[in-house]
Protein backbone atom coordinates (compact mmCIF):
# COMPACT_ATOMS: atom_id res chain seq x y z
CA UNK A 1 0.00 0.00 0.00
CA UNK A 2 1.65 3.47 -1.23
CA UNK A 3 0.85 6.55 0.44
CA UNK A 4 -1.02 9.34 -1.73
CA UNK A 5 0.70 11.60 -4.41
CA UNK A 6 -0.50 14.38 -1.50
CA UNK A 7 0.69 12.72 1.40
CA UNK A 8 4.41 12.42 -0.35
CA UNK A 9 4.40 15.74 -1.37
CA UNK A 10 3.38 17.11 1.71
CA UNK A 11 6.46 14.81 3.79
CA UNK A 12 8.61 15.77 1.39
CA UNK A 13 7.83 19.49 2.07
CA UNK A 14 8.25 19.36 5.29
CA UNK A 15 11.82 16.82 5.28
CA UNK A 16 13.05 19.39 2.94
CA UNK A 17 11.89 23.42 4.23
CA UNK A 18 10.72 22.12 7.70
CA UNK A 19 11.97 24.15 10.60
CA UNK A 20 14.61 23.36 13.02
CA UNK A 21 13.63 22.20 16.30
CA UNK A 22 14.31 24.23 19.09
CA UNK A 23 14.51 21.20 21.92
CA UNK A 24 15.78 21.04 25.43
CA UNK A 25 19.52 19.41 26.15
CA UNK A 26 19.86 15.99 26.10
CA UNK A 27 17.92 14.78 23.04
CA UNK A 28 20.74 14.27 21.14
CA UNK A 29 21.89 11.31 23.23
CA UNK A 30 18.83 9.68 22.54
CA UNK A 31 17.62 7.19 20.12
CA UNK A 32 13.50 6.47 19.41
CA UNK A 33 13.44 3.15 17.77
CA UNK A 34 9.97 2.71 15.98
CA UNK A 35 8.95 -0.68 14.13
CA UNK A 36 6.26 -0.23 11.83
CA UNK A 37 3.85 -2.92 9.65
CA UNK A 38 1.12 -1.84 7.03
CA UNK A 39 1.48 1.92 7.88
CA UNK A 40 3.65 3.69 5.33
CA UNK A 41 1.38 7.27 5.99
CA UNK A 42 2.31 6.70 9.50
CA UNK A 43 6.01 6.43 8.79
CA UNK A 44 5.43 9.23 7.31
CA UNK A 45 4.05 11.46 9.55
CA UNK A 46 6.79 10.23 11.98
CA UNK A 47 9.54 11.32 9.52
CA UNK A 48 8.06 15.04 9.77
CA UNK A 49 7.60 15.12 13.59
CA UNK A 50 11.44 14.04 14.15
CA UNK A 51 12.78 16.11 11.37
CA UNK A 52 14.68 18.99 12.39
CA UNK A 53 15.24 17.51 16.00
CA UNK A 54 18.95 17.03 17.95
CA UNK A 55 17.01 12.99 18.76
CA UNK A 56 17.62 9.95 16.46
CA UNK A 57 15.21 8.34 14.94
CA UNK A 58 15.16 4.73 13.60
CA UNK A 59 12.41 3.34 11.27
CA UNK A 60 12.16 -0.61 11.69
CA UNK A 61 9.88 -1.33 8.59
CA UNK A 62 9.01 -4.50 8.17
CA UNK A 63 6.01 -4.15 5.53
CA UNK A 64 6.20 -5.95 2.41
CA UNK A 65 6.99 -2.65 0.56
CA UNK A 66 9.29 0.53 1.06
CA UNK A 67 8.03 3.66 1.65
CA UNK A 68 8.51 5.58 -1.48
CA UNK A 69 12.01 6.20 -3.44
CA UNK A 70 11.28 9.92 -2.89
CA UNK A 71 11.01 9.88 0.85
CA UNK A 72 13.59 7.77 1.30
CA UNK A 73 16.32 9.44 -0.55
CA UNK A 74 14.95 12.91 1.55
CA UNK A 75 15.66 10.52 4.34
CA UNK A 76 19.23 9.59 3.35
CA UNK A 77 19.87 13.65 3.85
CA UNK A 78 18.90 14.05 6.85
CA UNK A 79 21.45 12.75 9.82
CA UNK A 80 18.90 12.38 12.85
CA UNK A 81 16.68 10.70 10.71
CA UNK A 82 17.18 6.67 9.70
CA UNK A 83 15.08 3.95 7.90
CA UNK A 84 15.66 0.46 7.45
CA UNK A 85 13.21 -1.78 5.15
CA UNK A 86 13.50 -5.37 6.06
CA UNK A 87 10.17 -7.50 5.65
CA UNK A 88 11.15 -9.79 8.18
CA UNK A 89 9.85 -10.36 11.98
CA UNK A 90 9.66 -7.36 14.48
CA UNK A 91 12.37 -9.57 16.34
CA UNK A 92 14.91 -10.21 13.89
CA UNK A 93 14.46 -6.43 13.42
CA UNK A 94 15.02 -5.20 17.02
CA UNK A 95 18.23 -7.49 16.91
CA UNK A 96 19.35 -5.65 14.01
CA UNK A 97 18.51 -2.65 15.47
CA UNK A 98 21.36 -3.02 18.22
CA UNK A 99 23.89 -2.23 16.01
CA UNK A 100 22.48 1.27 14.52
CA UNK A 101 21.89 2.69 17.87
CA UNK A 102 24.95 4.92 18.84
CA UNK A 103 23.35 7.05 21.57
CA UNK A 104 23.38 6.31 25.51
CA UNK A 105 20.07 6.03 25.67
CA UNK A 106 17.09 4.04 23.87
CA UNK A 107 13.21 4.17 23.20
CA UNK A 108 10.81 2.43 21.40
CA UNK A 109 7.69 4.17 19.88
CA UNK A 110 4.77 3.24 17.81
CA UNK A 111 4.47 4.18 14.52
CA UNK A 112 1.17 6.06 14.83
CA UNK A 113 1.82 7.79 18.30
CA UNK A 114 4.13 10.53 19.46
CA UNK A 115 6.83 10.82 22.13
CA UNK A 116 6.89 14.25 23.63
CA UNK A 117 10.43 15.76 24.01
CA UNK A 118 10.32 17.55 26.79
CA UNK A 119 9.08 14.44 28.96
CA UNK A 120 11.34 12.69 27.66
CA UNK A 121 14.40 15.22 28.31
CA UNK A 122 12.95 15.07 31.76
CA UNK A 123 13.81 11.62 31.95
CA UNK A 124 17.42 11.12 29.99
CA UNK A 125 18.05 13.99 33.00
CA UNK A 126 16.39 11.87 36.03
CA UNK A 127 18.90 8.77 34.23
CA UNK A 128 21.80 10.88 34.49
CA UNK A 129 21.48 11.55 37.83
CA UNK A 130 20.04 7.99 39.20
CA UNK A 131 22.79 5.98 37.78
CA UNK A 132 21.62 2.89 39.44
CA UNK A 133 18.51 3.01 37.40
CA UNK A 134 18.39 1.22 34.13
CA UNK A 135 14.77 3.09 32.64
CA UNK A 136 12.60 6.08 33.07
CA UNK A 137 8.78 6.65 32.22
CA UNK A 138 6.98 9.82 31.83
CA UNK A 139 2.91 9.80 31.95
CA UNK A 140 0.71 9.15 28.76
CA UNK A 141 -2.50 10.58 27.18
CA UNK A 142 -4.75 8.81 24.83
CA UNK A 143 -5.87 10.77 21.94
CA UNK A 144 -7.99 10.68 18.41
CA UNK A 145 -8.77 13.48 15.69
CA UNK A 146 -12.03 14.60 16.39
CA UNK A 147 -14.97 13.65 14.06
CA UNK A 148 -15.02 17.39 12.42
CA UNK A 149 -11.00 17.27 11.68
CA UNK A 150 -11.04 20.39 14.04
CA UNK A 151 -9.08 19.30 17.36
CA UNK A 152 -7.10 16.57 18.75
CA UNK A 153 -9.29 14.90 20.94
CA UNK A 154 -7.76 13.56 24.34
CA UNK A 155 -8.16 11.76 27.29
CA UNK A 156 -6.65 9.47 30.31
CA UNK A 157 -3.63 6.80 29.38
CA UNK A 158 -2.04 4.46 31.27
CA UNK A 159 -2.41 4.88 35.12
CA UNK A 160 1.17 4.67 36.44
CA UNK A 161 1.82 8.23 38.32
CA UNK A 162 3.96 8.21 40.78
CA UNK A 163 5.36 4.10 40.34
CA UNK A 164 8.68 3.55 41.39
CA UNK A 165 10.45 0.16 41.62
CA UNK A 166 14.22 0.32 42.56
CA UNK A 167 14.30 -2.13 45.59
CA UNK A 168 17.74 -3.30 45.56
CA UNK A 169 16.84 -7.20 45.86
CA UNK A 170 15.90 -8.65 42.50
CA UNK A 171 13.57 -11.41 43.43
CA UNK A 172 11.36 -8.37 45.32
CA UNK A 173 12.21 -6.08 42.29
CA UNK A 174 11.00 -8.91 39.82
CA UNK A 175 8.02 -10.35 42.03
CA UNK A 176 6.83 -7.13 42.75
CA UNK A 177 6.48 -5.71 39.46
CA UNK A 178 5.04 -9.21 37.77
CA UNK A 179 2.58 -9.77 40.04
CA UNK A 180 0.70 -6.24 39.51
CA UNK A 181 1.92 -6.10 35.53
CA UNK A 182 1.77 -3.17 33.61
CA UNK A 183 2.96 -2.16 30.46
CA UNK A 184 5.41 0.34 32.14
CA UNK A 185 8.95 -1.01 30.63
CA UNK A 186 7.99 -1.16 27.08
CA UNK A 187 8.14 2.30 26.12
CA UNK A 188 10.68 3.81 29.06
CA UNK A 189 13.72 5.78 28.27
CA UNK A 190 16.10 3.20 28.81
CA UNK A 191 20.15 3.24 28.92
CA UNK A 192 21.20 1.35 25.37
CA UNK A 193 23.46 -1.00 27.05
CA UNK A 194 19.82 -2.54 28.60
CA UNK A 195 17.75 -1.80 25.52
CA UNK A 196 19.85 -4.26 23.89
CA UNK A 197 19.81 -6.97 26.30
CA UNK A 198 15.94 -6.55 26.60
CA UNK A 199 14.14 -5.36 23.40
CA UNK A 200 17.13 -6.19 21.22
CA UNK A 201 17.15 -10.06 22.63
CA UNK A 202 13.40 -10.75 22.17
CA UNK A 203 11.79 -13.86 20.52
CA UNK A 204 9.01 -14.55 18.65
CA UNK A 205 6.92 -16.71 20.52
CA UNK A 206 4.00 -18.86 20.28
CA UNK A 207 1.59 -16.58 22.18
CA UNK A 208 2.31 -13.17 21.10
CA UNK A 209 2.38 -11.86 24.53
CA UNK A 210 5.46 -13.71 25.60
CA UNK A 211 7.48 -10.85 23.20
CA UNK A 212 6.42 -8.16 26.07
CA UNK A 213 6.84 -10.71 28.89
CA UNK A 214 10.38 -11.85 28.22
CA UNK A 215 10.93 -7.53 27.71
CA UNK A 216 9.50 -7.05 30.85
CA UNK A 217 11.11 -9.40 33.04
CA UNK A 218 14.64 -9.47 31.50
CA UNK A 219 14.55 -5.62 31.98
CA UNK A 220 13.66 -5.86 35.87
CA UNK A 221 16.36 -8.12 36.22
CA UNK A 222 18.33 -5.64 34.56
CA UNK A 223 17.41 -2.78 37.61
CA UNK A 224 15.48 -0.33 38.35
CA UNK A 225 12.52 1.66 36.77
CA UNK A 226 11.63 4.96 38.35
CA UNK A 227 8.64 7.42 36.93
CA UNK A 228 8.05 10.97 36.34
CA UNK A 229 5.29 13.60 36.46
CA UNK A 230 5.90 14.75 33.06
CA UNK A 231 3.73 13.72 29.80
CA UNK A 232 5.93 12.19 27.41
CA UNK A 233 3.62 9.84 25.46
CA UNK A 234 0.59 10.34 23.44
CA UNK A 235 -1.08 7.02 22.75
CA UNK A 236 -2.73 6.59 19.16
CA UNK A 237 -6.66 5.61 18.95
CA UNK A 238 -6.39 6.05 15.24
CA UNK A 239 -5.40 2.22 14.35
CA UNK A 240 -6.23 -1.43 14.93
CA UNK A 241 -3.35 -3.39 16.68
CA UNK A 242 -1.10 -4.48 14.13
CA UNK A 243 -0.25 -8.54 14.74
CA UNK A 244 3.13 -7.99 13.73
CA UNK A 245 4.29 -12.35 14.09
CA UNK A 246 6.63 -13.50 11.62
CA UNK A 247 5.36 -16.89 10.97
CA UNK A 248 3.06 -17.81 13.81
CA UNK A 249 -0.45 -19.22 12.54
CA UNK A 250 -3.12 -16.67 12.77
CA UNK A 251 -5.11 -18.96 15.17
CA UNK A 252 -2.17 -18.34 17.83
CA UNK A 253 -2.73 -14.57 17.72
CA UNK A 254 -5.25 -15.38 20.63
CA UNK A 255 -3.06 -17.94 22.75
CA UNK A 256 -2.59 -16.33 26.51
CA UNK A 257 0.72 -16.13 27.92
CA UNK A 258 -1.03 -18.55 30.73
CA UNK A 259 -2.61 -20.82 28.47
CA UNK A 260 1.16 -20.94 26.32
CA UNK A 261 2.52 -21.38 29.88
CA UNK A 262 0.25 -24.29 31.36
CA UNK A 263 -0.20 -26.01 27.99
CA UNK A 264 2.22 -29.02 27.50
CA UNK A 265 2.44 -28.50 24.05
CA UNK A 266 4.67 -25.41 24.25
CA UNK A 267 6.81 -27.36 26.70
CA UNK A 268 9.63 -27.00 25.17
CA UNK A 269 9.47 -23.76 23.84
CA UNK A 270 8.20 -22.13 27.29
CA UNK A 271 12.01 -24.34 28.88
CA UNK A 272 13.64 -21.88 26.02
CA UNK A 273 11.94 -18.88 27.33
CA UNK A 274 12.70 -19.53 31.07
CA UNK A 275 16.33 -20.68 30.31
CA UNK A 276 16.96 -17.12 27.90
CA UNK A 277 15.37 -15.00 31.06
CA UNK A 278 17.86 -17.08 33.47
CA UNK A 279 21.08 -16.63 31.32
CA UNK A 280 20.31 -13.04 31.32
CA UNK A 281 19.89 -12.78 34.77
CA UNK A 282 23.38 -14.06 35.07
CA UNK A 283 25.12 -11.84 32.40
CA UNK A 284 23.76 -8.88 34.04
CA UNK A 285 24.78 -10.05 37.23
CA UNK A 286 21.33 -10.55 38.86
CA UNK A 287 21.63 -13.90 40.03
CA UNK A 288 24.11 -16.92 40.24
CA UNK A 289 23.72 -19.57 38.32
CA UNK A 290 21.84 -21.51 41.08
CA UNK A 291 19.07 -18.78 42.26
CA UNK A 292 18.36 -17.43 38.34
CA UNK A 293 16.04 -19.96 37.40
CA UNK A 294 14.25 -20.46 40.62
CA UNK A 295 13.92 -16.34 40.83
CA UNK A 296 12.53 -17.28 36.94
CA UNK A 297 10.27 -19.46 37.47
CA UNK A 298 8.54 -17.30 40.14
CA UNK A 299 8.19 -14.51 38.16
CA UNK A 300 6.56 -16.01 35.48
CA UNK A 301 4.34 -17.89 37.82
CA UNK A 302 3.18 -14.87 39.40
CA UNK A 303 2.63 -13.13 36.08
CA UNK A 304 0.73 -15.91 34.14
CA UNK A 305 -1.39 -15.80 38.05
CA UNK A 306 -2.30 -12.14 37.87
CA UNK A 307 -3.31 -12.09 34.31
CA UNK A 308 -5.45 -15.14 34.88
CA UNK A 309 -7.29 -13.29 37.70
CA UNK A 310 -7.21 -10.23 35.29
CA UNK A 311 -8.56 -12.12 32.35
CA UNK A 312 -11.33 -13.90 34.69
CA UNK A 313 -12.66 -10.63 36.15
CA UNK A 314 -12.64 -8.90 32.51
CA UNK A 315 -13.78 -12.18 30.58
CA UNK A 316 -16.55 -13.43 33.09
CA UNK A 317 -17.01 -11.06 36.32
CA UNK A 318 -18.47 -8.07 33.89
CA UNK A 319 -20.77 -10.47 31.47
CA UNK A 320 -22.08 -12.18 34.42
CA UNK A 321 -22.37 -9.29 36.14
CA UNK A 322 -24.62 -8.01 33.36
CA UNK A 323 -26.82 -11.16 33.02
CA UNK A 324 -27.20 -11.95 36.36
CA UNK A 325 -27.40 -8.48 38.68
CA UNK A 326 -27.96 -10.44 41.45
CA UNK A 327 -25.03 -11.34 43.25
CA UNK A 328 -26.03 -15.24 44.42
CA UNK A 329 -26.63 -15.90 40.60
CA UNK A 330 -23.92 -14.33 39.30
CA UNK A 331 -21.85 -16.54 42.05
CA UNK A 332 -23.13 -19.71 40.60
CA UNK A 333 -22.87 -18.30 37.28
CA UNK A 334 -19.10 -17.92 37.71
CA UNK A 335 -18.61 -21.19 38.78
CA UNK A 336 -20.18 -22.90 36.52
CA UNK A 337 -17.84 -20.94 33.75
CA UNK A 338 -15.10 -21.47 35.77
CA UNK A 339 -15.62 -25.09 35.58
CA UNK A 340 -15.74 -25.35 31.76
CA UNK A 341 -13.44 -27.34 29.96
CA UNK A 342 -10.40 -25.05 28.72
CA UNK A 343 -11.35 -25.07 25.02
CA UNK A 344 -15.04 -24.27 25.99
CA UNK A 345 -13.65 -21.59 28.22
CA UNK A 346 -11.28 -19.92 25.65
CA UNK A 347 -14.65 -20.18 23.44
CA UNK A 348 -16.67 -18.29 26.04
CA UNK A 349 -14.22 -15.47 26.42
CA UNK A 350 -13.68 -14.37 22.49
CA UNK A 351 -17.72 -14.76 21.89
CA UNK A 352 -17.88 -12.38 24.62
CA UNK A 353 -14.92 -10.30 23.51
CA UNK A 354 -16.87 -9.98 20.07
CA UNK A 355 -19.67 -8.97 21.96
CA UNK A 356 -18.42 -6.41 23.70
CA UNK A 357 -16.98 -5.00 20.65
CA UNK A 358 -20.43 -4.82 18.85
CA UNK A 359 -21.45 -3.00 22.00
CA UNK A 360 -19.01 -0.03 21.94
CA UNK A 361 -18.82 0.46 18.42
CA UNK A 362 -20.01 4.67 18.33
CA UNK A 363 -20.01 4.51 21.81
CA UNK A 364 -18.91 8.50 22.94
CA UNK A 365 -15.03 7.79 23.65
CA UNK A 366 -15.14 10.89 25.89
CA UNK A 367 -11.96 12.69 24.51
CA UNK A 368 -11.55 16.05 25.13
CA UNK A 369 -9.58 19.13 23.59
CA UNK A 370 -6.80 19.96 25.30
CA UNK A 371 -8.37 23.04 27.10
CA UNK A 372 -10.89 20.63 29.30
CA UNK A 373 -8.03 18.36 30.61
CA UNK A 374 -8.07 19.89 33.74
CA UNK A 375 -11.69 20.13 33.90
CA UNK A 376 -12.32 16.77 33.15
CA UNK A 377 -9.97 15.52 35.57
CA UNK A 378 -7.71 13.74 33.08
CA UNK A 379 -4.58 16.01 34.22
CA UNK A 380 -3.45 17.61 37.26
CA UNK A 381 -3.54 21.34 37.00
CA UNK A 382 0.07 21.67 37.77
CA UNK A 383 0.97 19.32 34.81
CA UNK A 384 -0.51 21.08 32.20
CA UNK A 385 2.64 23.39 31.71
CA UNK A 386 2.79 26.04 28.68
CA UNK A 387 5.71 23.92 27.75
CA UNK A 388 2.99 20.38 27.81
CA UNK A 389 0.27 22.85 26.27
CA UNK A 390 2.55 24.03 23.49
CA UNK A 391 4.31 20.58 22.10
CA UNK A 392 0.46 18.78 22.05
CA UNK A 393 -0.50 22.17 20.01
CA UNK A 394 2.30 21.01 17.61
CA UNK A 395 1.04 17.30 17.40
CA UNK A 396 -2.54 18.80 17.12
CA UNK A 397 -1.64 20.71 14.34
CA UNK A 398 0.48 17.92 12.50
CA UNK A 399 -2.04 15.11 12.90
CA UNK A 400 -4.81 17.79 11.38
CA UNK A 401 -2.58 18.54 8.51
CA UNK A 402 -1.32 15.05 7.92
CA UNK A 403 -5.35 13.74 7.73
CA UNK A 404 -5.95 17.21 5.08
CA UNK A 405 -2.86 15.62 3.41
CA UNK A 406 -3.96 12.02 3.51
Amino acid sequence: MRPSRRLERWCLERLRHGPTVVEPPGLDRLTVVVPSFGRPDFVLRQLVYWSGTTSHLLILDGSPDPIPESVRDAVDARKELAYMHRPVGIDERLHEACDLIGTEYTVLGGDDEFLLRRGLAEAVDVLDREQTHVACMGQSLGFVPSPDGRYLGLGPGYPHRGFVNTDPDVRQRVLYAMSRYNAITCYAVTRTDTWRLTWGAVLDWSSMYAMEVQHAISSWLSGGLITIDEIYWLRSGENRSVRDLSVRDLKEQHLTFADWWSDPVYASEVSRFQGLLADHAVAVGAADPSLASQIVSEAIEVFAAFTEAKESKRMVLAPTRTLFPHHRIAKVARHLIDNLTPSVKIFFKRTWCRVMRLLRKGRDTSLVNIDSLVDEDFLPADSLTEGLYAEIKEVEKLVLEFYRAR
